[in-house]
């Protein structure tokens, strides 16, 4: 009597063993992918009923290279603009004008910040 519970006992443990389902690993033929950069360019202006004014301009080449500023005025006439290029030459590089409080003028890491009269 004690095998025939052990055996029933390993029985419903096998039987009760998740089992996979679906389809598992389905072979693919190879996945065109056209990674090529394509040219475009976006902008826009935008303000809101405080006076903050913001915008922005990007334009790529089919090279893969960016070039784009953006940036913002508020209300105090405080602003910040950033204009940058992108590419595979140089990598990323940006040149900041801003008179916010604090800054100083520095060109840390290929980033150039200039700082403007505050009013």
């Amino acid at each position: 009597m004690i095998k025939a519970i052990v055996c029933f006992s390993v029985l419903m443990v096998v039987c009760s063993a998740q089992r996979p389902y679906g389809l598992g690993l389905v072979p693919q033929a190879g996945l065109l992918v056209d990674d090529k950069p394509e040219p475009y360019q976006f902008g826009y202006n935008a303000a809101d009923e405080y006076g903050t004014q913001w915008n922005r301009q990007e334009v790529a080449d089919g090279s893969g290279a960016v070039r784009g500023s953006y940036g913002y005025r508020d209300a105090s006439g405080i602003y910040r603009t950033v204009e940058y290029v992108a590419d595979d030459v140089n990598g990323f590089r940006a040149n900041v004008k801003s008179n916010e409080p604090g800054l100083i003028s520095s060109a840390p890491a290929g980033v150039t910040y200039t700082v403007g009269n505050r009013k």
